[in-house]
């Protein structure tokens, strides 16, 4: 199908750092109008979005409590599979396989503490390693009216990070779920 889309976005963010932040908030909010050229289709179709990030540094700077919680929301008949929402992959329900359950809603919570465990000298740059056990729960549905909070999907994991600061970040993140689990490795964090 061919999609033409227009998205309107809204942006707050007084994060200390955009690539390595250790204490900060940010929220995102969009609304986007979608057409679909597909012939036969209902033509329009509507998605909404927030996600808001916040971070707490302890008094000692070593550890840092990351909440993250969104909220997806697809309004119309005939919406693309793959325009819809999506829960599990590296950034949400990290114990599933990349976009492992889709529907039109989402909603999403994640809990992440970022504990500094060492710092060296690495290559001639200081490097912080880290250890980030977290947890995941979230849950996609057709519609509002079908939210349960026991069909929530939960993940707990481990992750492990090193950073060079201000600019790098590099990742493995294993979450446990009862189809066994998902590890996933990147260049930045999570979310």
């Amino acid at each position: 199908a061919t999609i033409l889309g227009q998205r309107i976005s809204f942006h707050y963010d007084t994060r200390n750092n955009l690539v390595t932040p250790t204490d900060g908030t940010a929220i995102t909010a969009y609304a986007e109008l979608n057409y679909n050229f597909k012939p036969g289709a209902d033509p329009l179709y509507s998605r909404y979005g927030l996600e808001v990030k916040k971070m707490f540094a302890s008094e000692s700077k070593r550890a840092i409590l990351v909440i993250r919680g969104e909220l997806q929301a697809t309004l119309g008949t005939d919406v693309p599979f793959y325009e819809q929402s999506s829960l599990g992959g590296q950034s949400n329900l990290r114990g599933f396989g990349i976009d492992r359950y889709i529907d039109k809603q989402l909603i999403s919570f994640s809990v992440e503490e970022r504990i500094h465990i060492l710092r060296t000298r690495l290559a001639g740059v200081m490097a912080d390693f880290e250890i980030a056990p977290f947890i995941d729960t979230g849950q996609v549905f057709n519609s509002f009216k079908n939210v349960s909070f026991k069909d929530y999907r939960i993940t707990p994991g481990i992750g492990f990070r090193g950073i060079i600061r201000p600019n790098v970040v590099g990742r493995i993140d294993y979450g446990f779920s009862k189809e066994g689990g998902a590890i996933f490795a990147g260049l930045d964090f999570p979310y």
